[in-house]
C-alpha cells in the first residue's frame, strides 16, 4: 500500500507539475473533457497530461486536465477503475495520498459532494486542507472526490483548487459548475 501511495503522490505531482505552466488570465470557461464525459469550469487555458500510476496493486491512467493563475492550480483528475467493489477503498487511498502530498493531518471536516449522475457512495466528499509544500511553505486546498459508473467500468474523479491560498468562493465555483455528460 505504501509503494502505491508514493506511486500517486508521484503521478499527481508529475501532473500538477505539467499544468503549472498554463496562461495566468483569469477568465472563467467551460472546458470539456471528453475521455471523462464531463465539463468543468476553469479560469484559465487547460493542458491535458496522461501518467501510469499504481492503485492497490494495479496499474491506472491517471488523467489530468488544468491549469494555473495567480500561483493557484486547477485540476481535474480522472481513471478508470475496473471493479466496482474496490470505488470507496480507491478514493479513500487517493484522498490520503494528497493528504500526505500536502502534509495535512486528517481533518474531520469532510462534507458529502456527489454531483448529479454521481454514485452516492460514502467516500464522495469534500475536503479542505491546510498543509505544507515539500518547500516548507504553506498551502490550501480545496478538493472533491466522487465516481460514475460507466458499465463495464467505474470512472473516479479529483477536482481540486491547489495554491497559497484558495478563496472558498472561488473553490465553490469550482465545484458547483461540474456537470457530468450523459
Amino acid at each position: 500500500m505504501a509503494a502505491a501511495l508514493r506511486s500517486v503522490r508521484a503521478g499527481v505531482a508529475l501532473g500538477l507539475a505539467a499544468l503549472a505552466a498554463c496562461a495566468p488570465s483569469l477568465n472563467w470557461r467551460t472546458v470539456q473533457v471528453p475521455q471523462a464525459w464531463l465539463e468543468v469550469p476553469l479560469p484559465c487555458r487547460a493542458q491535458s497530461a496522461v501518467r501510469t500510476v499504481q492503485w492497490d496493486g494495479h496499474a491506472v491512467e491517471l488523467s489530468v486536465t488544468g491549469c494555473a493563475v495567480r500561483g493557484v492550480l486547477f485540476a481535474v483528475s480522472h481513471a478508470e477503475l475496473d471493479d466496482p467493489s474496490r470505488i470507496g477503498p480507491t478514493l479513500e487511498q487517493w484522498q490520503r495520498s494528497v493528504r500526505e502530498h500536502v502534509d495535512a493531518p486528517v481533518q474531520e471536516q469532510a462534507r458529502p459532494f456527489v454531483p448529479p449522475l454521481a454514485l452516492d457512495v460514502p467516500a464522495s466528499r469534500r475536503l479542505r486542507l491546510q498543509g505544507h509544500r515539500s518547500d516548507g511553505s504553506p498551502v490550501a486546498v480545496e478538493v472533491v472526490w466522487f465516481a460514475r459508473l460507466q458499465p463495464p467500468q467505474v470512472r473516479l474523479y479529483q477536482v481540486m483548487v491547489y495554491g497559497p491560498q484558495v478563496a472558498p468562493a472561488v473553490a465553490d465555483t469550482l465545484f458547483a459548475g461540474i456537470t457530468l455528460l450523459p
